[in-house]
């Protein structure tokens, strides 16, 4: 059985890793089942590094009148 490991402190979010392994361990063109195993390692405060620590600003929020306004 083969696997990748991936830094996701430098993550991107491209996918690159996902249409790599497809290509080398499929031999079909389009949607082609696989099987994902996410193995958490959490050595500081947060995985990736500090995420629960990160404001995050510009983000819509939903109002009970169902409105979307932008949080500042």
């Amino acid at each position: 059985m083969w696997g990748m490991v991936v830094d996701l402190n430098k993550c991107l979010g491209c996918q690159s890793c996902t249409v790599a392994c497809k290509m080398l361990w499929s031999d079909r063109d389009g949607a082609d089942h696989m099987w994902f195993t996410m193995v958490e390692t959490r050595p500081g405060s947060g995985y990736p590094k500090n995420w629960e620590n990160k404001s995050i600003k510009g983000q819509p929020m939903a109002k009970s009148d169902y409105e979307t306004v932008p949080r500042f």
